[in-house]
């Protein structure tokens, strides 16, 4: 069987990576924003590793992304507040790129 591509593109991205921390923990996170995601960015845990999309409409969904990045629950809000301050709605224009 012959590998087949179903699609290769090269862009440049916007890393950005933000320590925080709240009374009793930090928080290593990784954001990138790319057009491949359909207006998500991809966050991810540098501690625990686990990576998912997310938008802001995804912010006060905090089951989908609190328990993935490891967040406790008393520091919810404080990375909401980062969360927000951060990504981008999900359907942006393509000057935001």
């Amino acid at each position: 069987m012959e590998l087949e591509y179903l699609f290769e593109e090269v862009e440049e991205q916007e890393v950005r990576y933000t320590g925080i921390v709240s009374n009793d923990r930090r928080y290593d996170i990784g954001v990138v924003r790319s057009r491949q995601f359909l207006g998500k960015s991809l966050v991810f845990s540098l501690q625990n590793q686990v990576l998912l999309l997310m938008s802001k409409e995804d912010i006060n969904d905090e089951t989908y992304w609190s328990e993935k990045l490891g967040v406790y629950l008393e520091d919810i809000d404080i990375l909401k507040g980062f969360f927000r301050s951060i990504l981008q709605p999900m359907h942006p224009s393509l000057e935001d790129y």
